[in-house]
């Protein structure tokens, strides 16, 4: 969703503002958000369909590959959104093959099911890590910025962390109030469930490669002010508070104190000893 919204801004951003209107935006918006859904739901559909009939299982993953590439391909030639595509063909086949292994159909064996989980597994972890080696390098780019002094730099990372903590907060804390059943993880309160909520929202590299597609849209000094808060971003939420969530929701649900110890009672001669 976000990713249409960024598309669609930079889009406007292109054209001249006589041309832009808040009917054209809108419209923009929600063809290319349904166009995507509606090309990802219907490849998904007809390529599991082959995936259900194969008996061979690197087919079905091969199959599982195709759908995704195909999707984001169709989308990019009818210019809709690639990404919202790729997630709702993960949905679709995630959904469909808990059914399957529901019913306990003949294609879906658990062997099938740890391969395919294994292979897409591993493609997430290594395309995680590609990604995250280019945002190491990006830093190299922002050392050499000129725009910038050291001082505005560390300003303008302090400030959008802060922003974006705030941004976060805020977005968590409505969504509670508009929810008439909020989740109460394991006892959670929820002040202390929204604090969690707020701490575990990690920014990845999608926002780097958002940033890094204006380079030719902004002037300049305005792309390395928003390349720098987003990098800031990306870093202190991926590191601080990638590495401390685990302990942030044992401190917060109470699951770190020690339990007290129970008092043993021994009965003797009908007298009970604490």
């Amino acid at each position: 969703m976000a990713v249409a919204i960024f598309a669609t801004l930079l889009t406007a951003l292109k054209l001249s503002s006589n041309s832009v209107s808040v009917m054209s935006f809108t419209w923009g918006l929600a063809t290319e958000i349904l166009g995507a859904v509606a090309v990802g739901f219907i490849i998904s559909f007809l390529l599991f369909e082959v995936f259900k009939q194969s008996n061979d299982n690197f087919i079905k993953i091969f199959t599982s590959i195709l759908t995704v590439m195909l999707s984001y391909l169709v989308c990019e030639y009818f210019s809709f959104s690639g990404p919202i595509a790729a997630v709702i063909c993960g949905l679709y086949y995630a959904t469909a093959i808990a059914g399957l292994q529901r019913n306990n159909h003949i294609c879906m064996t658990e062997e099938l099911r740890d391969l395919f989980y294994s292979f897409w597994s591993v493609v997430d972890n290594l395309l995680n890590g590609i990604l995250f080696l280019l945002v190491g390098v990006l830093l190299l780019n922002i050392k050499n910025i000129n725009t910038l002094s050291v001082g505005m730099i560390f300003t303008i990372a302090i400030g959008s962390i802060v922003f974006n903590t705030i941004a976060r907060l805020a977005g968590v804390y409505a969504s509670m109030i508009f929810n008439k059943n909020p989740p109460k993880s394991k006892g959670m309160p929820n002040h202390r469930f929204i604090a969690f909520m707020t701490w575990a929202g990690l920014k990845g590299g999608l926002c780097l490669a958002l940033i890094m597609g204006t380079s030719i849209s902004l002037t300049t000094p305005t792309y390395n002010l928003f390349l720098v808060a987003t990098y800031a971003i990306v870093l202190f939420t991926t590191v601080v508070q990638g590495l401390s969530v685990g302990k942030g929701y044992i401190m917060l649900s109470g699951n770190g104190s020690k339990a007290k110890p129970q008092k043993k009672k021994v009965k003797v001669a009908g007298s009970v000893i604490k």
